[in-house]
């Protein structure tokens, strides 16, 4: 891979990430909105910040805050540049995107909201609060009154929606998943981290971890969130469980997680696991996964490389077989998807564009 094409790959690169009805929707959606990307420097802001330029956005209507270093630095937007503001200056946004450390949408959040602007928030700071919403999903669960709504942990988004054509056919009794996720779910700066090390592998020299506590060059490892002392699951897998159950209604939901990194730059991969509630064929999830909302059903299955820089989820390899647990089936599949977009950036912009169009009722 030459050093153009990895660069194509880091955040904010050029490129189409929206398919040209999730641009035209997005366009008229954020028409005449004056937008706030709170952590605009990081690599799920400047994923936003791109999606804005590629709807059309013209950069007097954005505003780009990030930490107090950042201030006064400009980064590019479209064929203009954005000069980076403080937080305290998204008080004249309408809308605010927070691509924010949780203890930083903590406070920022419920500030922008009680000052009247509409806030979607893509940290895990107030998902327990607030409506937790995959708008392919549950997009009712924002109501016209809503300020402030949340995205889940990528990993669960991205699962979720390549599951939900099966679910709204078939039904689910339960769901589990391996996930195979990229380093840029640890940020720009652990990308950053993977070609260098990946660089000290090539040239025969130590590999010394660089971001995580393991190297991320050529390494398969737990996923770095806190263990839990008393279950052995990790913050991650916990995150899906626990999500999962509420996005579906479903606090009975049986649902389990085993979370890996690999070394990849961008778009986890998750493998797919549903007992579903009535019996399926291979035949129908195809239908079913074509006719999903945000999903592309790829043959002969996904790869990061191939979900890299999309905001569709892209599914494959559906394999269905009967299920010894239920009346239904058992069906597993392979799923990929940009965790910086379908995982970040495009979910939060798309329930920032939900809240928006109730506001206006």
């Amino acid at each position: 891979m030459t050093i153009d094409a990895l660069d194509s790959m880091m955040p904010g690169a050029s490129r189409q990430r929206m398919t040209a009805e999730q641009r035209a929707w997005l366009a008229e959606r954020l028409g005449g909105v004056r937008i706030g990307i709170a952590g605009a420097t990081g690599a799920v802001g400047r994923e936003a910040l791109a999606l804005l330029a590629e709807a059309g956005i013209p950069p007097d209507r954005v505003t780009a805050s990030g930490s107090v270093g950042s201030a006064g630095v400009t980064i590019p937007y479209a064929d203009d540049t954005l000069a980076v503001v403080s937080a305290e200056q998204l008080a004249g946004s309408h809308a605010v995107l927070l691509a924010t450390p949780a203890s930083v949408s903590a406070e920022l959040a419920p500030s922008l909201a009680g000052r009247g602007a509409l806030v979607s928030d893509n940290s895990s700071a107030l998902r327990a609060r607030v409506p937790l919403v995959i708008p392919e999903i549950n997009s009712s669960r924002i109501k016209a009154s809503a300020r402030i709504v949340a995205s889940p942990n990528c990993t669960t988004t991205i699962a979720l929606t390549a599951a939900e054509g099966i679910r709204t056919r078939f039904g689910i009794s339960s769901i589990e998943i391996v996930s195979y996720q990229a380093i840029s779910g640890a940020g720009a700066k652990a990308m950053h981290a993977l070609i260098s090390e990946s660089a000290d592998v090539v040239a025969g020299t130590t590999v010394e971890a660089r971001w995580l506590a393991e190297p991320v060059a050529f390494n398969v490892f737990p996923h770095e969130s806190e263990i839990d002392s008393t279950t052995g699951l990790c913050a991650e897998e916990r995150k899906f469980i626990d999500e999962s159950a509420r996005i579906l209604g479903r606090q009975d939901l049986n649902a389990a997680a085993t979370c890996v990194r690999v070394p990849t730059l961008r778009a986890h991969s998750v493998v797919l696991r549903i007992e579903t509630a009535l019996p399926c064929t291979r035949g129908s999830v195809i239908e079913a996964l074509q006719s999903s909302a945000g999903v592309a059903l790829v043959h002969p299955g996904p790869t990061s490389l191939s979900a890299t820089g999309h905001c569709t989820i892209q599914a494959g390899r559906p394999i269905v077989t009967p299920s010894i647990h239920t009346d239904g089936s058992t069906v597993r599949m392979l799923v990929a998807g940009d965790q910086l977009l379908k995982g970040a950036a495009w979910n939060a912009l798309q329930n920032l564009a939900h809240l928006i169009a109730l506001s206006a009722k």
